[in-house]
């Protein structure tokens, strides 16, 4: 396999195709699931990445996106919040969610909205922001609110631990094993160092949502990407 354009970035990253297009119709949302799996939601329903491969686990309604925190998958609808043995109606329509420790975050029309699924309440952040993109967990206990300009860092608390501003068509942000974070945006895979942004790969640009690994099958150092035509590839460290 042919490196990608590295830039400035320590980290070489090679592409492979993992699941080829049509097998995740709609693609919208990635998470590990806690067992060593993937999840894939879209609008075509919620799908599973195991040994076996594509497996369907419900196709009643699309899955705007999910997420996953040991022992209990979260699914987003248009506006319903559904985890096993319970749901919620959502405040307005929605488009990502994040969970951590028994605290999820949604987002969408209303904003940034901290849920308590155990009382069935949401709670908007206050001055937080709106037309996110994606949500996900970011280093020391945070949560990444992604908009298609600037990612902000948000602490358990709903307030604003940092903001990288500046980005040019964001879709995505993950954290890797280290702690690090990685975004997706018009001309590639950056890693914010700091106040700066350094390329890690030309390849990553319009995605759906992007995780590195939970494990096992998926090793944590790699990084899979779901794409809207149905692909899921991932990108490992190159020589």
């Amino acid at each position: 396999m042919t490196p990608l354009h590295l830039g400035a970035c320590i980290d070489r990253f090679v592409e492979a195709p993992l699941v080829h297009a049509s097998d995740l119709p709609g693609a919208r949302s990635l998470t590990p699931d806690g067992a060593g799996h993937l999840l894939v939601g879209g609008v075509s329903g919620l799908w599973r990445i195991d040994a076996a491969g594509v497996v369907l686990l419900q196709s009643k309604e699309p899955v705007v996106a999910v997420t996953a925190h040991p022992g209990r998958v979260y699914t987003l609808g248009v506006d319903l919040l559904s985890w096993e043995g319970g749901a919620m109606a959502t405040p307005g329509a929605v488009d990502a969610v994040a969970a951590w420790n028994g605290e999820v975050w949604v987002a969408g029309s209303a904003g940034l909205v901290r849920v308590d699924p155990v009382a069935l309440t949401s709670v908007p952040v206050a001055g937080g922001p709106s037309g996110l993109r994606s949500l996900a967990l970011g280093p020391d206990r945070t949560v990444l609110a992604l908009g298609a300009s600037q990612l902000q860092a948000f602490g358990v608390d709903g307030t604003e631990q940092w903001v990288v501003a500046g980005l040019s068509d964001a879709r995505a942000a993950a954290t890797d094993e280290t702690g690090r974070v990685w975004i997706a945006q018009r001309g590639g895979l950056w890693r914010v160092e700091g106040p700066d942004l350094v390329l890690g790969s030309s390849f990553v640009e319009h995605v759906a949502d992007l995780h590195f690994g939970p494990g096992a099958r998926f090793p944590s150092r790699h990084l899979y990407i779901a794409n809207p035509d149905g692909t899921l590839d991932w990108l490992r460290p190159g020589p």
